[in-house]
């Protein structure tokens, strides 16, 4: 009777491998029809197999539903068949319920999904967890609970969860700052992503800790790399520290047309800096083609944002024609304001159109005023040309101009 009954026991074994044998072809038929974009025949495997009760089949066919692949989009029936999934163990299924109640503002309701297929081992879900821990999304805010899920989240190699960690020790989210770990989790995380899909700040960071040696060891090629990289994708800041290292060669060897390249990206993007930058490069030739008109045109946007030294700069190139239509009177209403806002450079060129007549009447008491404003800021040219005029003014005029002058002083010290 016992050799029958092992008899018994052995066959049944084997017939139940042989199904479950049998159900795995059936779902890896399914799934490389799915791949191949065969819905049909993927449904045609998958559908008796969920009705039958497997979880995986279950889980799959609840995404045919919840994309409309070769079936019509229901979201109800894709949440039923995920939940029977879920109530297999299946960890994905799990996720994408909790995925739906996320994408719902249901975070409370999404948190039991996410913790079962976090403890499963899910990463994404355990991405998900500690971000809910992190904000207080359907669950009290708990920062040590948030670092471990984020931390088994990273070690399943979730890019995301590293840089959650890296904000984290960045002190964004009120915890102790750490540069040192914050750089390891950002460093971590780019170097396991396509840089097609990384966000360009994570890119920028990322150089900035090579560059730094924080948390890393230093390394000036990889922080190019990640820079570039960065820039490429249409980081701003990460074009100007381009432009910024190679104009100056610090670090890198000096590449003044590299460095051009990258501060008229940033310059396009509306960064001030970069535009006062490239603007000068095209009126000296430097990195780039010397094109005054170029210069004029960048000269121009920076004065319209208020930019003092640009606005000097175009107005001289308004005054003398340079790659602009020449405007005596514009260009002497910017030197005026400017002079009157107490830059050095715009009362020195004011003084020179009045002492000259240019776009006005000459004014040599006006524009010697004007030398003596520069000239008690430290400029020498000033200083040259009140040794020149002083020579052709009246004693009375300089009185007057010196009277003018410290009266401008002292009103405009008030003033501040």
């Amino acid at each position: 009777m016992k050799f029958i009954s092992f008899r018994i026991l052995a066959a049944t074994t084997f017939a139940l491998m042989a199904l479950v044998t049998s159900a795995q072809a059936d779902y890896k038929a399914g799934e490389n029809a799915y791949l191949a974009k065969d819905y049909a025949k993927a449904f045609s495997e998958w559908a008796p197999l969920a009705n039958e009760g497997d979880p995986k089949a279950q889980y799959s066919l609840g995404n045919m539903y919840a994309a409309g692949h070769g079936v019509e989009k229901n979201n109800e029936e894709a949440l039923k068949l995920w939940y029977k999934a879920y109530r297999q163990g299946n960890s994905d299924a799990a996720l994408r319920i909790a995925s739906i109640a996320i994408v719902g503002k249901n975070y409370k309701l999404a948190v039991p999904f996410l913790r079962f297929a976090a403890v499963a081992g899910n990463a994404d879900a355990q991405f998900f967890l500690g971000s809910a821990y992190l904000l207080g999304f359907g669950i009290s805010k708990d920062t040590s609970k948030a670092l471990l899920w984020l931390k088994l989240a990273e070690a399943g190699k979730n890019i995301d969860a590293s840089f959650a960690l890296g904000n984290i020790y960045r002190g964004i989210y009120d915890h102790p700052k750490d540069e040192e770990r914050s750089c390891n989790h950002y460093v971590t995380g780019v170097s396991r992503g396509e840089v097609e899909s990384l966000a360009v700040e994570y890119m920028k960071l990322s150089a900035d800790c090579y560059m730094s040696g924080a948390g890393v060891d230093k390394s000036t090629s990889k922080a190019v790399k990640w820079y570039e990289n960065a820039a490429e994708n249409g980081s701003l800041e990460a074009q100007k520290s381009l432009g910024i290292l190679f104009f100056t060669g610090d670090h890198v060897p000096k590449d003044i047309s590299r460095s051009a390249k990258w501060f008229l990206k940033a310059a396009e993007q509306g960064d001030l800096i970069s535009q006062k930058l490239i603007a000068k490069m095209y009126s000296k030739g430097d990195g780039v083609q010397k094109d005054l008109a170029s210069a004029a045109k960048w000269f121009a946007i920076v004065a319209d944002r208020g930019d003092i030294d640009g606005q000097v700069e175009y107005a001289m190139a308004l005054l003398l024609g340079r790659g602009v239509e020449k405007d005596e009177a514009k260009a002497l209403g910017l030197l005026r304001k400017t002079a009157q806002d107490g830059d050095m450079s715009a009362q020195l060129f004011y003084a020179g159109a009045l002492l000259r007549g240019l776009g006005t009447d000459v004014d040599p008491v006006e524009g010697y005023k004007w030398l003596i404003l520069a000239a008690k800021q430290g400029s020498r040219d000033a200083v040259g040309l009140m040794a020149v005029y002083g020579k052709k003014l009246t004693q009375s005029q300089l009185a007057i101009a010196s009277q003018l002058a410290s009266e401008w002083s002292e009103n405009n010290q008030q003033s501040k």
